[in-house]
């Protein structure tokens, strides 16, 4: 579920996107790269602070999943640029995401990386909420295309101090509000960690037995045809039976008749007799 926050930054803020840019603040290309490559990192490492706790992790997981946060703004970034009103619009956006996110504003970022950068503060104020739009639209793609939850956050953040520790320095974390650079590397980890610890981890509710199963549909008279097959077979298994309790009884007759009357010689032989079969067996119809 980790990923590199920087790296989807760049690949948002293309080549040609920069150049947009730069075309819309009156600013050469590479001046306009600079303040974007300075901004990035430092409103990640914002975000990162924020979710060095239980409620801050929270509420900047809701952010990121609001409405207002553009999940596509990735593939729609240069028509949303493509025009003055657009650029103003989705500044204004993005400062305001980034208020609500950080829980201060952005001036005094904005401002120091003027200073750092020798853009005017104007325009790194809009590229500010521009970058700030684009990087939670790329955390609210990652979140819903991996159904990502918010105790999956914290780690997430602690990934990116790797990527992100090379542009920071002590006035850029002043400008967040954080007392220096030292500080921040030196406990951020620890508090992500302890924050992923405690969070909630959602797991997907199992799914009954039940609904897992398809929809097996039962013609109504099923029940009366099975009952109807089992009658059946129960009357040839009764046939069966008197047939083989009956096919007998002549011959038992024989026999009783023999050996009822007056006593033979032994030496005299037993003699079947049909007529007297037929009339014994006659008496038994």
């Amino acid at each position: 579920m980790s990923i590199n926050v920087i790296q989807l930054i760049q690949s948002a803020l293309t080549d040609g996107v920069v150049r947009q840019l730069a075309a819309r603040f009156g600013l050469p290309p590479d001046a306009t790269q600079k303040v974007l490559a300075t901004t990035g990192p430092a409103l990640v490492a914002g975000l990162m602070q924020k979710g060095a706790t239980l409620d801050g992790a929270r509420s900047l997981f809701a952010t990121i999943l609001s409405p207002e946060v553009n999940g596509h703004i990735a593939e729609q970034l240069p028509q949303l640029i493509g025009s003055t009103t657009g650029v103003s619009q989705l500044e204004g956006v993005g400062r305001q995401l980034l208020e609500r996110a950080l829980d201060r504003r952005v001036d005094t970022l904005s401002d120091e990386v003027a200073a750092q950068t020798g853009v005017p503060a104007h325009a790194t104020h809009a590229m500010t909420g521009i970058v700030g739009a684009t990087l939670l639209g790329l955390l609210k793609q990652h979140f819903l295309e991996g159904q990502g939850n918010v105790g999956q956050l914290p780690t997430l953040l602690g990934h990116q101090l790797p990527a992100i520790a090379p542009y920071l320095n002590d006035r850029l974390m002043t400008g967040l509000g954080l007392s220096g650079l030292g500080a921040f590397t030196g406990n951020i980890l620890s508090q992500l960690k302890a924050v992923s610890s405690h969070i909630d981890h959602p797991t997907p509710a199992a799914r009954p037995v039940a609904e897992a199963l398809p929809n097996v549909r039962v013609p109504a008279d099923a029940v009366v045809r099975e009952e109807r097959r089992s009658h059946k077979g129960l009357w040839w298994l009764l046939a069966a039976i008197i047939v083989g309790v009956t096919f007998p009884l002549p011959w038992i007759a024989v026999v009783i008749g023999n050996s009822r009357g007056e006593k033979k010689d032994k030496r005299d032989k037993n003699v079947y007799k049909p007529a007297m079969n037929r009339q014994l067996y006659s008496q038994y119809q």
